[in-house]
């Protein structure tokens, strides 16, 4: 595989990212085969890239890149990346209260929703969990809590084990914002029981890090604690500062609180 246009736009960069970069992009070369796409192979090398910036919480860096992998996207081959790409994006622009900017990519995912739903003759799981997730950004958190409920029902007869364990997190976290806190804990509950078999690091602190602030909300500060910690070391294990930084957010609201 040609990787000079890797080589090119990532000289920045310190030697163990620009390495990982390559790694992925052959990694993902051989697995795909001799006729694979140079442009779809460097696009997921700028995603990883971007998704390590991001955890390191280089907002900057993490939107360049992010911005980068959008260009090497072509519908409908890569939707779901795109789907992708768009929910840090808006994340980034609303951490840095660009709220233009989040908005916009609001948009972009909304009309992806819908550019989706007229080209495809049947409606996946994957395809309710981003209509979900747009909801989401929207704060229209009812629909959101529809869309993942048919995602994670249509993801039972498809056996995506997988996209069960998203849909159990994202139906509690669209409880806990609709402030469902006993639903929230039921499927969390749920999550915990499949992740004993799944083995998804980041997706446990996340769920951890949601018990904590539900816990919070319930008043239950010893409780939420010990979820916080649980979270943090299992978010550290990934060097995941960005959501780092979140969790000591909830323990200093809990000190406050108690």
């Amino acid at each position: 595989m040609d990787t000079s246009n890797l080589d090119n736009q990532e000289s920045n960069l310190k030697p163990h990212e620009y390495y990982m970069a390559q790694a992925e992009s052959i990694r993902n070369d051989v697995m795909m085969g001799a006729d694979a796409d140079e442009d779809k192979v460097i696009g997921e090398g700028f995603y990883r890239l971007a998704k390590i910036y991001y955890d390191k919480a280089d907002l900057n860096s993490a939107e360049e890149f992010f911005l980068k992998a959008l260009e090497k996207t072509i519908f409908p081959r890569d939707a779901f990346a795109m789907f992708k790409c768009y929910g840090f994006l808006i994340r980034i622009y609303s951490e840095k209260q660009e709220e233009a900017s989040a908005q916009e990519f609001i948009e972009k995912a909304e009309q992806l929703v819908e550019k989706f739903q007229e080209s495809m003759g049947s409606l996946s799981s994957h395809y309710f969990y981003n209509v979900g997730m747009v909801a989401t950004y929207k704060g229209e958190f009812d629909k959101a809590l529809e869309n993942f409920s048919l995602s994670y029902q249509k993801a039972q007869t498809e056996n995506e084990p997988e996209l069960i364990a998203k849909g159990l997190y994202a139906m509690a976290n669209a409880s806990f914002n609709l402030e469902k806190h006993n639903e929230a804990l039921q499927y969390l509950n749920q999550l915990k029981e499949l992740l004993t078999i799944l083995k998804k690091g980041y997706l446990k602190g996340s769920m951890h890090q949601l018990y904590g602030n539900i816990f919070r909300e319930l008043s239950e500060y010893k409780l939420a604690n010990e979820n916080y910690d649980l979270a943090m070391n299992l978010l550290q294990e990934k060097n995941c500062w960005n959501l780092f930084g979140y969790i000591l957010l909830g323990k200093g609201i809990v000190a406050k609180r108690s």
